[in-house]
């Protein structure tokens, strides 16, 4: 038995350690050599402090050179992430930089100065993508994901329009020419004044680096105002030693000022503490009660089942709404399943935050063929309380939870169409899911409502009298609002982390090089 075991604990070790060797799916190892184009594409608008994404596209940028087609998830669409082509155009090239490379000039209106200044007081970002790295900013030691569009000094507005393009490589060899993989994508943003000129009698316009000038922050800034606006860029190539497994390893000391760690390390010990009280208190109950039943004289006619030992003879009573009971324990079974199985693809690697999109879809693919788990335990659940209306019980397990997303999915997505947001879903998705909701979950759900129904009724392990024993009076307002306090200090503290992409990335990049 000891030899069986400790076989089945070696066949587990080495495919755990095989599977940290995969690389993810859908995000296959790129190789550049010197002349060959990166593609860089962009991602919309975002900011930490709203929850409305805008297009790229929509804004006054240059415009792509060429429109590439990206392969969009449904993850990707659901969480409305727009991948479009750049108007950047960045050839490998690794014995020198590309320095102040013009993209287009364009006529700012007051319209596209208002838009400028609102995405600037809310701190949006514009996220740049090579080769699927995200770009980073480096603000002093802290990395932060995206590009600021512009920033605001002494009551005015400053434009970024120039952007410095620093990509770390890692050269390997494959034949006669060199190739590079891409490990590191960092972005300096610069505002930069442009040069008045004249040519032919017309006024022309160029920025100081083009002049054999150096970009720096000391230069004057463009003031973000009507007018003619000049986009460019630098290309510099950092060749390293970090190799391209752990180009992400960088994502995981992300600075983000908007995560209040302190106010969550604080309610979680709060929580704790409070925790230990409630725990101490119920030991202590407990253990007088059960040296005072363990004095008793056994020979003397006293009722064993008194006190708090009378909760055992209600403990399995029937409620009053055994079927909505029994959907809610169905329901929670298959979302916890779908949670254990979503912990165990991402630790192997199979679903990551770096595949953009991967994790919804994964989630849904789950939660639609774990439909069979809901309608198996609410079955179950449901014939051991006694229910006769299996029928109802399987399509509230089929519709109840899913109809509530939907309806609530629906009522976010009409306002985010109202806002113009590139967050608003296409209908086409909706047709998606509700071709999964119907065409597999739904199904499976009654399969596993049937195959539960016919098995047998689970046995209760103790005795329910026919006559309630305990007063039937409780007073939920006293017990909700007992627990409102710890719910809500964890739930108004993880707010912070769940408003923020960044987190998402670290916790994601963590679980899959756990």
């Amino acid at each position: 038995m000891n030899r069986k075991f400790a076989f089945v604990i070696l066949v587990l070790s080495s495919v755990l350690q095989g599977g940290f060797g995969f690389s993810i799916p859908g995000v296959s190892i790129q190789q550049f050599t010197d002349g060959q184009e990166i593609p860089v594409m962009v991602n919309e608008l975002d900011s930490v402090e709203t929850q409305l994404p805008f297009k790229y596209s929509e804004m006054k940028y240059c415009p792509a050179i060429k429109k590439e087609e990206v392969d969009e998830n449904l993850g990707s669409l659901i969480l409305g992430e727009v991948t479009e082509s750049s108007g950047y155009r960045v050839i490998m090239n690794s014995k020198s930089d590309l320095v102040c490379q013009k993209v287009c000039q364009l006529d700012l209106t007051d319209k596209d100065v208002r838009d400028f200044r609102w995405m600037i007081d809310r701190n949006y970002r514009q996220n740049l993508v090579i080769d699927n790295l995200p770009a980073y900013v480096n603000r002093s030691g802290k990395h932060l994901i995206g590009v600021p569009i512009g920033f605001k000094k002494k009551g005015e507005y400053y434009l970024n329009n120039h952007l410095r393009f620093t990509i770390h490589v890692y050269p390997v060899t494959t034949g006669e020419r060199p190739a590079f993989r891409i490990v590191g994508f960092e972005v300096e943003p610069f505002s930069l004044a442009y040069l008045l000129g004249e040519n032919n009698h017309q006024t022309t316009y160029d920025l100081p680096c083009r002049s054999g000038g150096e970009v720096s922050h000391t230069l004057p800034h463009f003031p973000l105002q009507p007018g003619i606006v000049l986009y460019s860029y630098d290309v510099v190539f950092r060749q390293t030693t970090k190799p391209f497994a752990s180009r992400w390893d960088v994502y995981k000391f992300l600075g983000n000022e908007n995560i209040h760690w302190i106010s969550l390390t604080f309610s979680l010990v709060i929580n704790l503490i409070l925790t230990s009280i409630i725990t101490q208190i119920l030991r202590n109950a407990l253990r007088n009660d059960i040296r005072f039943y363990n004095e008793l004289d056994k020979t003397d006619d006293v009722l064993d089942n008194v006190g708090w030992k009378q909760v055992q003879n209600d403990a399995f009573r029937p409620p009053r709404s055994p079927l909505l009971l029994s959907v809610l324990i169905g329901t929670g079974t298959q979302i916890v399943t779908m949670t254990g199985f979503l912990l165990l693809f991402t630790l192997i690697g199979f679903a990551s935050e770096t595949h953009r999109g991967s994790l919804v879809t994964t989630c849904i693919i789950l939660y639609v063929f774990l439909g069979f788990v809901a309608g198996l335990v609410s079955a179950r659940i449901y014939k051991m309380l006694q229910g006769v209306h299996w029928l109802w019980c399987t399509i509230f397990t089929a519709m109840f939870y899913p109809a509530t997303c939907f309806i609530i999915f629906n009522i976010i997505n009409l306002f985010l169409v109202a806002e113009r947001s590139s967050g608003s879903v296409p209908f086409t998705v909706f047709v998606a899911l509700i071709a999964l909701w119907f065409g597999i979950s739904a199904p499976l759900v009654f399969l596993g409502g049937l195959i539960g129904y016919k098995s047998p009724a689970i046995t209760h392990p103790c005795h329910t009298n026919p006559v309630r024993l305990l007063d039937r009076r409780c007073h939920p307002i006293r017990v909700s609002s007992s627990s409102l306090s710890p719910h809500s200090s964890v739930l108004s503290a993880s707010s912070f982390i769940s408003s923020s992409r960044q987190c998402g990335i670290i916790i994601s990049i963590t679980f899959s090089h756990f």
